[in-house]
């Protein structure tokens, strides 16, 4: 119990964003004030990266809603994924083009604080939204890691995530049904 009590001095935010670029970029990227859910579905872990990755377009089916616009916090090349996605499901996900998300932290950690809720498999981007206060949904396969503890939906390292856990190894689709219905709630 001492050591859980510990924890509750956790502050939402130990990281903040360039407030006057978290607004440019809202306005960059969200000119019509739609909800923005960025988007994160794979880690590149080299031990567990394959586990915690899901596929895009079974992400974007399940957070599709009227009134959303998705934002893409994803590291790395995923150009080809995104035309993909837009081509077979015809959704779109914004690239923000004055933010590398790969290598231009600051311009991530504003980018994920524009948007109103961050949803992503187990990666990085999940800790600098939780460090940044940030609403954020975190994806974890059945076998998550340690950090996330078990037979919770809260994080004690980052009060703003809500956790989503796989019931059964590889089913994302279960998964993904509740944090669609969750976010329909919202």
């Amino acid at each position: 119990p001492e050591v859980v009590l510990s924890f509750q001095a956790i502050q939402p935010a130990y990281v903040k964003a360039d407030t006057a670029r978290v607004e440019k970029l809202r306005q960059e990227i969200n000119p019509d004030g739609k909800h923005l859910v960025g988007i994160s579905w794979r880690s590149k872990n080299l031990k567990k990266g394959q586990d915690r990755s899901l596929p895009l377009p079974d992400m974007l089916r399940a957070l599709n809603m009227p009134g959303v616009r998705f934002v893409n916090l994803q590291y790395g090349d995923v150009a080809v994924e995104l035309a993909q996605a837009h081509v077979e499901l015809g959704m779109e996900v914004v690239q923000c083009p004055s933010v590398d998300n790969q290598h231009d932290l600051d311009g991530l950690a504003a980018l994920i604080q524009a948007c109103d809720l961050v949803v992503s498999a187990d990666n990085s981007t999940v800790h600098l939204a939780g460090a940044l206060g940030q609403a954020v949904w975190v994806l974890l396969p059945f076998n998550a890691d340690w950090r996330w503890l078990l037979g919770r939906d809260d994080s004690l390292w980052y009060p703003s995530a809500k956790l989503f856990r796989q019931e059964n190894i590889g089913d994302w689709q279960s998964l993904l049904a509740r944090v669609s219905a969750e976010l329909k709630q919202r």
